[in-house]
């Protein structure tokens, strides 16, 4: 669904004239902040790459399968797989991944955007006229979006979404005989799909049916877990275009 709405506006000039100069004391106070900005990121960015070349001149090759007293305190390189013994469980949803270093939840909904477009026009005397075009059109959004700011707010209003992302993170995670961090457990991302049963699926559904009866916006929910291929189970009910996806 898309429309549009058109507003005109008109400016003098005087109006004009007394933009320009705030635009103009704007623009010299950016220059002069501009040069001791440049010169600080200059010298980040030396300071990083002097880091870089430092650690690759220390750092040690390990085997991530035992452990060295003489490494202690020293920049250590390996790589290997990550494993975890844990099962993470989605609450809301009755998920469920074993041996699972992380689960996600992406819920995203179908709601108003608002586009804006602007079109000035000068006229003799240096009057000016701006048209602007409002357009809406109805998109997917993990991100909830305030409709309330909109120019024809009343006629594109979107609703709360029952039911947000989420992120569940394994809280021992090891490399060999090392435990990873929070930090290196966080920047994982090759997710990969969770083959779930008909059964279970099912329940998925029925959760779903019970937390959205009476909605009438439409959401789409994925799971998905960072340690194998795209199972899709799509089904309209209530009003919702509810489309499970498990990564695993």
């Amino acid at each position: 669904m898309f429309n549009s709405y058109t507003s005109v506006t008109h400016k003098s000039w005087g109006d004009r004239i007394k933009e320009s100069f705030i635009l103009a004391a704007l623009g010299l106070c950016l220059f002069f902040v501009a040069f001791p900005v440049l010169f600080l990121n200059e010298g980040r960015s030396v300071y990083q790459v002097q880091k870089l070349e430092y650690g690759k001149s220390i750092v040690v090759p390990i085997n991530a399968d035992s452990v060295a007293k003489d490494n202690e305190g020293k920049l250590v390189h390996t790589s290997g797989e990550a494993t975890t013994d844990e099962t993470l469980t989605d609450e809301v949803l009755g998920v469920k991944a074993a041996e699972t270093i992380k689960l996600q939840r992406v819920v995203e909904m179908y709601q108003w955007q608002e586009h804006e477009s602007s079109v000035t026009e000068e006229h003799y005397g240096g009057d000016e006229t701006t048209t602007t075009t409002y357009s809406y059109s109805e998109e997917w959004s993990d991100d909830p979006i305030d409709s309330s700011s909109f120019d024809e707010s009343n006629e594109h209003r979107n609703p709360d979404m029952p039911i947000h992302g989420k992120e569940i993170k394994a809280q021992q995670v090891t490399l060999g005989q090392f435990s990873l961090s929070e930090y290196f457990i966080g920047h994982m991302d090759d997710y990969q799909p969770l083959q779930m049963p008909d059964e279970e699926q099912t329940q998925v559904l029925e959760k779903l049916s019970a937390l959205m009866e009476g909605k009438k916006n439409k959401l789409t929910v994925t799971i998905i877990t960072s340690v194998k291929t795209l199972l899709l189970l799509k089904s309209v009910i209530y009003g919702y275009d509810l489309k499970l996806s498990c990564l695993l």
